[in-house]
């Protein structure tokens, strides 16, 4: 069969979706190229990252397979449209599917609920006798032992690039954030891949970068010390994600460090301890912080936290409070976030236990905006600061205030600089996340965007 994989857009606020002419993505998605490694050889597979690259929906295709998270999820309907009335069967996958089934099922042909391996072969084989089933789940959690190589080579081919490639150690995560659909997802137990696995996924990279795309690396703790022992030879610079007690181990960060690492993505979310304990973090030791950042800037380590508006009531002084303590830890990068109850998370269904009146307009629930009703103010006031602190840290002046420190690791100190100045100061500016996938130094002229005319 001629199988056609799609990692669709997301919508805009007119309902059209968004493009780039940019050439270049900062972070590749792991799901579409991963789905295309688990097709037997003897289909024909061609995968799309909308963002980059536009849909031809005459073109042959016997299967389509889409997978989308929510903010993606309206899109992914109207792809599968298109499709369906080509007469092309479609299957979709991914968190919202799996989470949303029946909504899921009203615009495609098959829906995957939860992990794909094992069910995809026999998506395939049932689609090749005509007799899709409507849905497809696993019934228990696999091993992750023996998976295959995500199809790099599919992405290699492009007129596109990305910043970091992705890899994968394992899955599950043993905290159990409110505003998360990991554990959810993927179980609270934590799975992990062989060493020599993971390690073959690296040296099938060809960019020089990779993001290890497991939401807390640093809970591997097992697996973790014969990984970056092997890696340190292989001269591959990365980024991982943890979370802020992971800063306590030393010695791991050590290895971690000579094993490459130059990023570490933290989840703070709040300087607040209600607000943490509101969200299910209260595990998190805010008196920490400080030393934590410390201990990953001494051994050259670029800190890049993520941070949740509206977990308590915010206000101009909430800001600004926010924003010099950012900047006393001298935080390198920041993700910011609105906080968004994502279907499928505890939020969520808290929320719908109260019947909260949440909005069905999925593309809103990509973390900039407000959509349920903050403490002590309007959607569209907490909007506002949300974008009034984002372009602050990345100002020249908060800038200037983070990077007046020793830089350790001067090439790592010198690139988060470059950041902070070309990517992300163009990004927030234009009223873009910095998680905006596309980068086009064009973006630093004023009134350009890539997307205009896109």
């Amino acid at each position: 069969m001629k199988i056609t994989i799609i990692f669709p857009t997301q919508l805009d606020g007119r309902g059209m979706p968004i493009r780039t002419r940019a050439r270049e993505g900062k972070i590749l998605n792991l799901s579409f190229i991963y789905l295309a490694a688990l097709t037997p050889e003897e289909h024909e597979v061609r995968v799309i990252d909308e963002l980059f690259e536009g849909i031809c929906f005459d073109a042959p295709a016997d299967l389509v397979a889409v997978t989308a998270m929510t903010g993606q999820s309206l899109r992914a309907y109207q792809i599968a449209e298109e499709y369906r009335k080509r007469g092309v069967p479609v299957v979709m996958g991914g968190l919202h599917a799996s989470f949303f089934p029946d909504e899921a099922g009203r615009y495609v042909d098959a829906v995957v609920i939860g992990e794909a391996e094992g069910v995809w072969q026999q998506v395939l084989a049932d689609a090749q006798q005509g007799r899709l089933k409507k849905r497809y789940q696993q019934d228990a959690y696999i091993r992750l032992d023996g998976l295959p190589t995500p199809r790099y080579d599919l992405i290699d081919r492009k007129p596109h690039r990305y910043k970091y490639y992705p890899v994968w150690v394992g899955r599950g995560c043993p905290n159990n954030c409110s505003y998360c659909t990991v554990t959810r997802f993927y179980g609270r137990q934590v799975r992990t891949r062989p060493v020599e696995d993971v390690l073959r996924d690296i040296r099938a990279v060809s960019a020089g970068r990779i993001m290890f795309i497991d939401d807390n690396l640093f809970s591997y703790k097992k697996i973790l010390p014969p990984l970056f022992s092997a890696m340190k030879s292989m001269r591959v610079n990365w980024l991982a994600q943890m979370d802020p007690a992971a800063g306590r181990d030393l010695r791991l960060l050590d290895m971690a460090r000579d094993a490459g690492m130059e990023t570490a993505y933290i989840g703070l979310e709040s300087f607040s301890a209600r607000g943490l304990q509101r969200v299910r973090k209260g595990w998190a030791d805010i008196d920490q912080y400080s030393a934590l950042i410390d201990n990953l800037h001494k051994r050259g380590m670029v800190v890049f936290a993520s941070m949740i508006l509206g977990l308590t009531e915010e206000n101009e002084a909430t800001i600004r409070v926010t924003l010099q303590r950012l900047e006393a830890m001298k935080i390198d990068e920041l993700a910011l976030y609105i906080l968004t109850p994502i279907p499928g998370s505890r939020l969520w269904e808290e929320l719908e236990t109260v019947k909260t009146d949440l909005p069905r307009n999925w593309s809103l629930y990509d973390g900039t905006h407000a959509v349920i009703t903050p403490e002590g103010m309007t959607p569209r006031e907490l909007e506002t600061l949300y974008w009034s602190l984002y372009q602050r840290f990345y100002g020249l002046r908060s800038i200037a205030r983070r990077f007046a420190r020793p830089p350790h690791g001067p090439q790592n100190y010198l690139l988060s600089l470059l950041r902070n100045l070309l990517v992300f100061r163009a990004d927030v500016m234009s009223f873009r996340s910095v998680h905006s996938n596309d980068f086009s130094l064009l973006n630093l002229i004023p009134g350009y965007s890539a997307r205009d005319r896109a």
